[in-house]
């Protein structure tokens, strides 16, 4: 009897095969040891990175991959995604830089034509300056508010980035040093640095630092401007002479604040309070604070703002500022909270002691998010 060949099973049963007894014996025979090599090289499990090019596989052909649930389909010289499967469906892979560093393109997203890459950039802040020490009869100002770092959001397709991105976190404004000389003016705050992504295939984004805020002198001391970003931030507070620091200026949403300027000495001798630090909104509990004269430090800054990706990473806010003192050393201004915000300044002095340091600004921040499947 020659050997039996199986059909396709859409043409089962063959009924050209003999129907004898012993005919019908060796079919189920043959039957039981047959094994359907077509069928079983039709689905196949394996991670993203092992799925066999299109073309070594029959056509119709289905990979799952374990790794990102998608589903793709051969059509013999191409796959195509059929959708993803698993509780899983929808992946995210987050990536957060508070120093320089490689985003590296998640595997899964790679293969996806439909992934998303979205995140925040954050500028650093300028650092405060430091209060002046001058001899008294003359009016002096307390150091001012270092500028915000900008703010950037970007959202885009995932293809449109290489593999890799170079992710650049430059260094916070140092702040002011507490002056121990007589007959000087207050040390101004550093510049904060810009924050940015670069694939190094024509994908650019980023934000700027803040500019450090002026020392404190017999005039005026100017606030630190926001180089900005997509959303520039308010500018530090500028401190005048004899005066009450100012405060810092509501936030330029989404932006980090500003920082508040330091109390100043009057001609009389008298030390004034220091600025008001940054709150979110007027309803958040406890909101403002600032040193409070003769001398005293200011307050640190709230948690942070509004957060950009959980509440361990917040739009940056100040603390406040020092106050002056005309009988001892300046108030310190208080340090900031969450990212980008302007250091404050210190309070001013008179000659004997020693006039208060500003805060540094707050550190940059980026965050990549990005998302596939579903």
């Amino acid at each position: 009897m020659s050997p039996f060949v199986p059909k396709d099973w859409k043409d089962w049963p063959d009924t050209s095969t003999p129907r004898d007894a012993a005919a019908l014996e060796d079919q189920e025979t043959r039957l039981a040891a047959y094994t359907d090599t077509t069928a079983a090289a039709l689905t196949a499990t394996g991670l993203a990175s092992a799925r066999p090019a299109a073309n070594a596989v029959p056509a119709g052909s289905i990979y799952v991959a374990s790794d990102t649930g998608e589903v793709s389909r051969s059509n013999g010289s191409a796959w195509t995604s059929a959708g993803y499967v698993g509780v899983q469906a929808r992946q995210r892979n987050v990536q957060v830089f508070t120093i320089s560093g490689t985003w590296t393109k998640p595997a899964g997203a790679a293969s996806d034509p439909t992934a998303r890459t979205y995140g925040h950039i954050v500028g650093s802040g300028g650092g405060g300056g430091s209060g002046a020490r001058r001899a008294s009869g003359t009016a002096i100002s307390g150091g001012a508010g270092g500028g915000p770092g900008g703010y950037t959001a970007f959202d885009m397709l995932t293809s449109a980035l290489a593999a890799t991105a170079t992710v650049t976190v430059a260094a916070a404004g140092t702040p002011g040093s507490a002056v121990t000389t007589d007959n000087t003016n207050g040390n101004s705050g550093g510049a904060g640095g810009d924050v940015t992504v670069n694939d190094g295939a024509g994908v650019q984004v980023g934000a700027r630092g803040g500019n450090g805020g002026a020392g404190g002198s017999t005039g005026t001391s100017n606030g630190g401007s926001s180089n900005g970003g997509l959303y520039g931030g308010t500018t530090g507070a500028s401190g005048s002479p004899g005066a009450v620091g100012t405060g810092a200026s509501d936030r330029v949403e989404p932006g980090p604040a500003g920082g508040a300027a330091g109390g100043g000495v009057n001609a009389g001798g008298t030390g004034q309070n220091g600025g008001n630090r940054s709150y979110e909104r007027a309803t958040v509990s406890g909101g403002g604070g600032f040193g409070i004269a003769p001398g005293g430090n200011g307050p640190s800054a709230h948690p942070g703002g509004w957060p950009m990706h959980s509440g361990s990473y917040r739009i940056g806010m100040c603390g406040g500022g020092g106050a002056g003192n005309g009988a001892g050393a300046g108030g310190n201004a208080g340090a900031c909270g969450g990212y980008g915000a302007g250091g404050s300044g210190g309070g001013a002095s008179l000659n004997g002691s020693n006039s208060g340091a500003g805060a540094a600004g707050g550190g940059g921040i980026c965050i990549i998010i990005t998302e596939w499947g579903g």
